[in-house]
């Protein structure tokens, strides 16, 4: 098994984020006379998904206490968006664990049941390294 080890995100570092912090409300303002003639009303799960993105891995928009249990250190893991497509942090993390469920269908721990697909929460929750998972393919 591959050691876990939890890299701090920096969102605010990120351009996407900071293209976005700047110049989204702004767009929001002008859509409608420039924007909403040609290319119809912005529906509201577009402002929806971005304010998620921007308090994505914000430790001031919310966070748990994990704890490990070896050593006896904490640390604070602020909330995901869970923004699949949009966020890119979250994006991959999705993309990882649908890698590992992949290489598990691949393994015979199913025993070769054609067309069984385990649900997704039986799936462990670690995602591999990319560099690991291409060594298991």
């Amino acid at each position: 098994m591959v050691e876990q080890v939890y890299r701090l995100r920096r969102p605010k570092e990120s351009p996407l984020w900071r293209c976005l912090c700047a110049h989204f409300y702004d767009f929001i303002q002008a859509y409608p006379e420039k924007y909403e003639k040609k290319y119809g009303f912005l529906k509201p799960v577009v402002e929806d998904v971005v304010n998620k993105y921007l308090d994505c891995g914000d430790l001031t928009k919310g966070f748990a206490r994990i704890y490990c249990e070896n050593c006896k250190k904490s640390m604070l893991l602020p909330f995901s968006c869970k923004g699949r497509w949009f966020c890119p942090s979250c994006h991959e993390k999705k993309v990882l664990l649908f890698g590992e469920f992949i290489i598990l269908l691949r393994s015979s721990s199913y025993g070769g049941q054609a067309g069984y697909i385990p649900e997704a929460h039986h799936l462990s929750s670690v995602a591999l390294a990319k560099e690991d998972a291409a060594d298991l393919l």
